[in-house]
């Protein structure tokens, strides 16, 4: 199957503001004819809180927010699994479940919000058959992991701390919010030679205002839902929301592939593109008809990232 790709554009180190992204954090848009019996609830009561107790309401709506759901696997993901090692790695008191497919250089692949390693495993066995050893895990809060909350300061230290367990590491491959985290994780210190973004956002803050509108939440308690996760993880929401710009700040000589289907309805072409930009470095490929996720698995995707891994 020829890879998807039309378009190939190498980036400059020019400002770039991409427009308001269409994903919600919870991984869905909601629904505009009803909305569901057990969200209607939840505004409700967050309502009321908001009213008798703001502060308790803050809280609870940083709790709903850093809460991503768990789905079941489909069956194609138990048959990649089947082929690989499995281990854990402990992270911050956290046991996160992990799988290695083959050997040489390692490559840690991270998947998305509500997503799980098991998503990234054609990635996984395409990379193992192009000779490097491809290392994917369960972020916490999600799929296996213990923890049950999650952000993207704790899947970039997911990220790292995988990283050390298996490295030195050639590369690191992240879809969508795993690619926010990959980026933040580099901001924070890892030092990796190479970077491919699968469908990454450029601007985190519609994760924050989206969820606030979904909840019918009101600007206090989205203030204090965002002071509440600086304050727990000690970083600058202004500098995070923005984690392709952060990374490229402090390691602007990585090189960055930034893959990115024109047809994904989650995180939007336009904000691939800004990721690309941001990196001195960066090359932005754009296909067409793969979507969100089925860009992870197809033929055309894995060789390209295969061969940018290997040094291609």
């Amino acid at each position: 199957m020829a890879p998807p790709v039309v378009e190939t554009e190498k980036s400059t180190n020019v400002r770039f503001d991409a427009p308001a992204p269409r994903w919600l954090p919870l991984g869905r848009r909601p629904a505009t004819t009803r909305v569901p019996l057990q969200l209607r609830l939840v505004r409700g009561a967050l309502g009321a809180l908001q009213l008798a107790a703001p502060p308790l309401a803050a809280a609870w709506a940083e709790v709903l927010f850093r809460t991503p759901r768990r789905f079941a696997a489909p069956p194609r993901e138990g048959e990649w699994l089947a082929g690989a090692t499995p281990f854990a790695v402990d992270v911050g008191g956290d046991r996160l479940p992990a799988w290695s497919w083959g050997a040489g250089p390692a490559v840690v692949l991270v998947h998305g919000w509500e997503g799980r390693g098991s998503q990234m495993g054609a990635l996984a066995v395409g990379l193992a058959a192009g000779g490097l050893r491809a290392v994917t895990f369960d972020g916490p809060g999600h799929g296996g992991a213990r923890s049950r909350l999650s952000s993207l300061p704790q899947l970039a230290g997911g990220v790292a701390g995988v990283a050390a367990a298996v490295g030195p590491v050639r590369a690191v491959v992240g879809h969508s919010f795993g690619a926010a985290a990959a980026c933040w994780a580099v901001a924070q210190g890892l030092d990796v030679e190479r970077l491919a973004l699968i469908a990454p956002p450029f601007d985190l803050e519609m994760y924050i205002q989206q969820f606030g509108a979904l909840l019918g939440a009101s600007p206090r308690t989205v203030d204090g839902l965002v002071a509440r996760i600086e304050r727990r993880f000690a970083i600058d929401w202004q500098v995070a929301r923005r984690p392709a710009v952060a990374g490229a700040a402090r390691a602007p000589q990585t090189r960055v592939l930034v893959l990115h289907d024109r047809d994904d309805e989650e995180t939007p072409w336009e904000g691939g593109a800004g990721v690309a930009r941001a990196w001195p470095r960066g090359e932005l490929v754009t296909s067409n008809g793969l979507g969100h996720r089925r860009v992870l698995r197809d033929p055309g995707v894995v060789a390209r990232l295969a061969a940018f891994a290997v040094g291609g």
